[in-house]
């Protein structure tokens, strides 16, 4: 086998990996999620920001953003584990900051899915909407996508910090909570620069 067969072998087996991990998260998300926890792939991070990466490229040939917004999702990313691994440090909790990047990676797949649903609505049904039976239809749809994708996205960020940083359940909540105060001020001023109205986190 040549060099190129391997590397496209180990590419294939990487991406089934991560759609397997996927599609577990959807239906077992508490198995899936703290076996995500337990081992640290360094191969399935790099695809999932390839894919996070290919997202921002794609949307920013279609709408002309900047692909400078990649780089705040970078920065938001990394201060979201560095806050979850000081907090959980501070309590005394032995956290491990390799499974925190490789949980909270995981935990991106609702926000990838909300923000291409996004791009190809507004692609197909550009605003201005009007206010007809099919226009009422399709927002109410996109409420009722939205309203799953957020407690999907709620669910394994719980999972996420409750695995990496192996708190309880209710010090778990406390630190989200804690996480929340930090991260709408911090939304606010992505917003008010207008660097980005919904955070890609």
């Amino acid at each position: 086998m040549d060099s190129k067969t391997h590397l496209l072998t180990q590419i294939i087996a990487v991406l089934v990996l991560v759609l397997n991990n996927f599609s577990g998260l959807i239906f077992s998300p508490y198995k899936v999620m703290r076996k995500i926890s337990r081992v640290f792939d360094y191969k399935q991070i790099v695809a999932i920001f390839i894919l996070v990466f290919l997202y921002f490229l794609s949307v920013g040939l279609i709408f002309g953003h900047s692909i400078a917004n990649f780089i705040f999702f970078l920065v938001s990313f990394f201060a979201t584990v560095i806050f979850f691994y000081i907090s959980g440090r501070l309590y005394k909790y032995q956290v491990s900051i390799l499974s925190l990047v490789a949980t909270w990676c995981y935990s991106l797949f609702p926000t990838v899915l909300w923000f291409s649903i996004t791009a190809v609505l507004f692609i197909l049904f550009p605003p201005p909407r009007t206010q007809s039976f099919l226009g009422t239809l399709l927002s109410l749809v996109f409420i009722g996508i939205s309203v799953v994708l957020l407690l999907w996205k709620i669910t394994l960020v719980y999972l996420a910090v409750r695995f990496s940083v192996k708190s309880s359940a209710l010090m778990t909540a406390f630190l989200m909570i804690l996480y929340g105060m930090w991260f709408l001020p911090y939304t606010y001023a992505l917003y008010l620069f207008s660097i980005s109205r919904v955070p890609f986190i």
